[in-house]
């Protein structure tokens, strides 16, 4: 493992069938007031393009954070849209790229 992928956190996570999985966390960020977090499984590169790149929504619980499945698609097409290095040029656009 090179040095820059030593500075990933890497996190155990459940999925619906029950199984264990370990992802690396990529990124977090914010938009529309809410946090996202960018995820990749920990053994893919996730500059290659095939890679699995997982998004959720960060809720934070105590001390805790919670991933959330992004259910809405229209919030899940925002966060992506916001992600995206494209400037927007739809006047009813409402990512608030930052």
């Amino acid at each position: 493992m090179d040095k820059e992928q030593e500075n990933y956190k890497i996190i155990t996570v459940t999925d619906e069938d029950g199984n264990n999985r370990e992802l690396k966390l990529i990124e977090v960020v914010s938009v529309n007031e809410k946090d996202y977090a960018i995820l990749v499984p920990a053994d893919q590169d996730e500059d290659n393009e095939d890679s699995e790149h997982v998004l959720v929504r960060l809720r934070q619980e105590e001390e805790e954070y919670i991933f959330e499945t992004i259910e809405d698609d229209e919030e899940f097409d925002s966060v992506v849209h916001a992600l995206s290095d494209d400037e927007c040029s739809d006047e009813e656009c409402k990512c608030h790229h930052q």
